[in-house]
């Protein structure tokens, strides 16, 4: 199983923003320097929203943009 460093931070510099509440999130995902870290596998960022039980699924493909 892969080992990831997840960093959140608030950010209003950049154009994505959830329209419900008008929050924008900035959210790094690396992978760790250590052993087992690595990302053969598929790796996926899944967005919970606060009230009821939507959520959004982003599938981190792309090691430029996600």
């Amino acid at each position: 199983m892969p080992v990831f460093c997840l960093t959140e931070n608030l950010s209003t510099q950049h154009n994505t923003s959830n329209n419900q509440d008008g929050r924008v999130w900035d959210v790094i995902i690396a992978t760790c320097d250590e052993a087992g870290a690595g990302t053969d596998a598929s790796a996926y960022l899944k967005i919970y929203y606060e009230a009821g039980h939507d959520y959004e699924t982003f599938s981190l493909d792309n090691p430029g943009s996600n």
